[in-house]
């Protein structure tokens, strides 16, 4: 059977899961993952779908016109690949970063992250305005490999948060965040 993944995206309004799911199950899809939030009034969706045999790409997208132009959606559809590489799981590592919000935060500590060899398999961000600024939340779930221990994560992200100003807690045993 083959698997597409969906994103859409588009202003918050009542009616998108429906409408979505809706031309879904029309099609005979099966929802098998998915991921769905609203940020800062944009709705966005991440699915993975598995789809009868003889349904293409194309006729996907087609049965999708009318939801996306009633609902003003950006929809985009990819065929996965047939048989996706598996790895073996390694350990999986919660992390949580809090401080002043400020450009990079992300970025230096997805990079410190790669660099390690760890896998970032959730993030979440929050930036919260207070009376003396803003401040800013950043949570992940980190896959582990045997380069990319608790340990190492702990040290090195640390080192990171201090170049940034925030601090950096890595908790053993962390699952996905939602």
């Amino acid at each position: 059977m083959p698997r597409f993944s969906l994103h859409a995206i588009g202003t918050d309004r009542p009616g998108i899961v429906a409408g979505v799911t809706g031309v879904l199950a029309k099609a005979g899809c099966n929802l098998e993952d998915s991921r769905m939030a609203i940020l800062h009034g944009q709705f966005a969706i991440m699915l993975i779908v598995e789809a009868p045999l003889l349904l293409s790409l194309e006729q996907l997208e087609e049965s999708f016109r009318e939801v996306q132009e009633k609902l003003d959606l950006l929809i985009v559809l990819r065929l996965l690949p047939e048989h996706p590489t598996t790895k073996e799981p390694g350990d999986t590592i919660a992390v949580s970063v809090h401080g002043a919000d400020r450009p990079g935060i992300v970025s230096l500590i997805a990079t410190r992250v790669a660099e390690l060899g760890g896998n970032i398999i959730d993030l979440a961000t929050h930036r919260m305005e207070e009376h003396d600024g803003a401040s800013y939340v950043l949570l992940l779930s980190i896959e582990t490999s045997p380069a990319c221990t608790e340990e190492i994560l702990s040290r090195e992200l640390d080192i990171v948060a201090r170049q940034l100003g925030v601090s950096c807690v890595v908790h053993a045993g962390g699952n996905e965040l939602f």
